[in-house]
């Protein structure tokens, strides 16, 4: 009698390297994940599921997608961190096993940050510190340093005068 496991030979466990990992935003707020077949075996011969899975900054719990042939499309908020991964599962063709875990990779849309311009109005219109004055009060203004706005200075008044000869 055997203390040890009985393992099937290694010819017919494959451990592949993990598939690499492709990421695209597409519309209607859906993230499309998809990946390269393992490196090392035949990519024209179809040996692989794969599983997907993500979490989010909004939920740390991982959400997994499987078998899928080689592409999933997720919900997409892009007020939120997506981190994902994905893993290459060998079909019965050649064998069983799966690869690793890839990767930890992250998707993240990042917006400039917009200044409100009625914040900047209400600063405007509500502050003490403003002259009526377009002088140079105006200018140094501690709200037109803080949201560097623009302030024309005062035009100069520009008059073309004729002397016209009349004659009495």
């Amino acid at each position: 009698m055997s203390c040890f496991p009985i393992l099937p030979p290694p010819i017919h466990t494959v451990k592949p390297f993990p598939p690499k990992l492709n990421m695209k935003k597409k519309e209607g707020g859906m993230l499309e994940l998809s990946c390269d077949p393992p490196s090392g075996f035949d990519p024209s011969l179809d040996y692989w599921d794969y599983t997907f899975r993500y979490r989010t900054s909004k939920d740390s719990n991982w959400k997994e997608i499987s078998p899928v042939r080689c592409t999933a499309l997720i919900p997409y908020d892009h007020h939120f961190q997506y981190k994902v991964q994905v893993k290459a599962i060998c079909k019965d063709i050649c064998g069983t096993g799966a690869s690793d875990w890839s990767q930890e990779e992250c998707y993240v849309l990042i917006l400039p940050q917009i200044p409100d311009p009625l914040k900047l109005f209400k600063e405007l219109i509500n502050s003490k510190e403003v002259s009526t004055d377009a002088g140079s009060n105006l200018m140094e203004s501690k709200i037109w340093e803080k949201q560097k706005v623009y302030v024309p200075e005062r035009p100069e008044l520009c008059v073309d005068v004729w002397l016209v000869d009349q004659d009495p």
